[in-house]
């Protein structure tokens, strides 16, 4: 990495994130390949799930190289070619935002948690071979705890529990952008007020 040197000298880390073209697995052998004093990850907490990778799982990996986060929450359900992912603040989804602050803050006691919010819905074609071949690494026991945690929102929402996602997206991203920014603040808030 060319830029290493540089980074050395002014102090600088580059934190790549959990975005949709990378899994944690991934990101973890980079930094630990390249060096964490030039290197580490900005953990986007909804972006996680695109790979099947269950948050709280992810969280634990990624752990010891976040610096940064992207506290989304999220929903995820059921559709013909696999999954489908719903944002949501902070507090609003599936994550147990108690659990992965707490495996976050053990590793890095000042991490800094970030609000990233917006909508859109995001698919997983996790029953297409392709995306199959794409995720090696994901063992068999944490895809079936994170296909869990789908399967109780699919439930949910058949049940009228959790308001319908399709007309809920419908609803102007900035109708509700600020009401959404202070419900996961005030989430986030409660978690280190207690």
């Amino acid at each position: 990495m060319t830029l290493q040197p540089v980074l050395r000298t002014h102090g600088s880390r580059i934190n790549l994130e959990t975005h949709g073209d990378v899994t944690t697995f991934e990101l973890v052998r980079l930094v630990e390949a390249v060096g964490e004093e030039v290197l580490g990850i900005c953990l986007d907490t909804a972006n996680v799930v695109l790979h099947g990778e269950h948050p709280l799982a992810a969280a634990g990996r990624a752990a010891p190289y976040t610096h940064i986060t992207h506290c989304k929450d999220a929903i995820v359900f059921f559709v013909e070619h696999g999954l489908r992912r719903q944002t949501l603040p902070p507090g609003e989804g599936m994550i147990d935002w108690n659990a992965l602050v707490t495996e976050l803050t053990d590793h890095q006691p000042d991490l800094i948690l970030n609000i990233e919010d917006h909508k859109w819905f995001f698919d997983a074609e996790i029953f297409e071979e392709h995306w199959i071949q794409s995720h090696p690494d994901l063992a068999p026991e944490e895809l079936l705890q994170f296909l869990k945690m789908a399967w109780h929102c699919s439930q949910q929402i058949a049940q009228g529990v959790r308001r319908d996602p399709q007309a809920y997206e419908t609803i102007a991203y900035g109708d509700e952008m600020e009401a959404r920014l202070i419900a996961g603040r005030e989430h986030l808030s409660r978690l280190f007020a207690g």
